[in-house]
């Protein structure tokens, strides 16, 4: 996670260029590549010993202990945001986790206690179906001409926002997880992946706010947050099972 000089969480909703760090995978250690820089190495798990430096880090009216990354990552992600004061931190396995039972949501905290996340801002996983997506990008397409709208992963096979009436998936021959509620969005999904831009007609959140909002005084939903009660590995292909609510 960056984080502020004021340890407070730093995300793409006000530093969209964030979007462009692309993270990869190298043994036991992260690179992190983006325009312009030199790739950066940060172990996964570094150890915690006496030289140590933990940080009490604020996200959003939550506050996590985040592992200090070094000077070498304050280097790099001051000379790519153009000013100092940022830095980077980590979560790693045995460091304490956010309990998502604990946060206080408007309809209600389906979560319940041992549901834990690090730095995500409510649940550790989100839920998008392929018809979902597909079905956004058409209204963008009869709307506007822009970025489609990309998530990380989705799933196929049902339609859209069938996701929405889920409780339980199991993903492959193992990971099983239970849904938990609507994820709510903001103004990060203005943000083009590809380029690091807002998009000035503030798509495809307000699309999303004509017909995705639960009520009247709320953001528009899409995804559903998730929470993990067996881990695995999961990749391209597997088979996904769902118990509706």
């Amino acid at each position: 996670m960056v984080i502020r000089r004021d340890r407070a969480f730093l995300s793409a909703r006000q530093e969209p260029k964030l979007v462009l760090i692309k993270p990869s995978s190298d043994g036991n250690n992260l690179l992190l590549d983006a325009p312009g820089m030199r790739t950066l190495v940060l172990p996964k798990c570094p150890p915690i010993d006496k030289s140590t430096k933990l940080i009490k880090c604020r996200i959003w009216d939550e506050y996590i202990t985040g592992l200090y990354c070094g000077e070498d990552a304050d280097s790099w992600i001051a000379k790519y945001l153009g000013y100092d004061g940022p830095s980077i931190v980590v979560s790693t396995p045995s460091m304490e986790k956010r309990d998502s039972s604990l946060v206080v949501k408007e309809f209600g905290n389906p979560a319940v206690e041992g549901d834990l996340s690090a730095f995500a801002d409510f649940g550790a996983y989100m839920i998008l179906s392929q018809a979902s997506l597909d079905d956004l990008n058409t209204r963008l397409e009869k709307k506007v001409t822009m970025t489609r709208f990309r998530p990380n992963i989705t799933i196929d096979g049902c339609g859209p926002y069938d996701e929405d009436n889920w409780a339980e998936m199991k993903i492959g021959s193992s990971v099983y997880m239970r849904l938990l509620d609507l994820c709510g969005r903001c103004n990060l999904t203005t943000v083009d992946p590809a380029t690091g831009e807002k998009d000035v007609k503030r798509q495809p959140l307000e699309t999303l706010k004509s017909y995705r909002c639960v009520t009247e005084d709320i953001v528009p939903c899409f995804g559903v947050n998730a929470a993990i009660d067996i881990e695995g590995e999961i990749k391209v292909g597997d088979p996904v099972y769902v118990i509706r609510k």
